[in-house]
């Protein structure tokens, strides 16, 4: 296409028709608009500090593992669903392998000093802390309970994180909650209904 015919293209014809001028202002309005999102985009990559922002290479910064274990603590039973000032002496905490690297680390490192003991394996729970019925059959924990979580990463910035406990065949729950990180703080923006048995 000749220089001419392009530009008489991009303006809208010769003549500048109204209908020309529209589309020469809807042009420059989606040119506006894309470049705002790439911007934005930019500067919400920047804002997760040193080290890959979540999403981009499964890595979370170090601030925003500091940050994500107080989310990941207040979602512990005592906080969720069962009375106020409940205490337990002990926890297994059933870590993922699959969850970014370091998190594992800090949770467990927060979980000691929260609790009396901290298991790691359900092979490490002494006899005397399992309440078990006929056959043999584990029905719950003796002041303890089990604590998951696996974190998802679906795009740049969010993470979903799964969370379950148990405590025996009667007092158990489990939620996801999706959280996005922006002006250095991971804050809940989808949090799905909290099953509790």
């Amino acid at each position: 296409m000749p220089k001419s015919k392009i530009g008489e293209f991009c303006l809208g014809g010769r003549n500048h028709t109204p209908a020309g001028k529209r589309w020469i202002l809807l042009c420059a309005v989606f040119l506006l608009v894309g470049f705002a999102v790439s911007c934005r985009g930019r500067d919400e990559g920047m804002e997760s500090g040193a080290g890959s922002p979540a999403g981009e290479t499964g890595a979370l910064s170090k601030e925003q593992i500091a940050k994500l274990v107080p989310r990941i603590k207040e979602n512990t039973p005592e906080n969720t669903h069962f009375a106020r000032n409940t205490k337990f002496e002990w926890v297994f905490l059933e870590l993922s392998g699959e969850n970014p690297k370091g998190i594992n680390d800090a949770v467990t490192a927060e979980f000691r000093k929260a609790y009396p003991t901290v298991y790691l394996a359900e092979k490490e729970i002494p006899e005397n802390r399992l309440v078990r019925g006929q056959n043999n059959i584990l029905l719950g924990y003796d002041k303890g309970f089990r604590f998951s979580f696996e974190i998802k990463m679906p795009e740049r910035n969010t993470i979903e994180i799964r969370y379950g406990d148990w405590e025996g065949n009667r007092a158990a729950s489990g939620c996801t909650i999706r959280y996005k990180w922006g002006r250095g703080e991971w804050v809940g923006t989808q949090i799905g209904p909290r099953v509790v048995s």
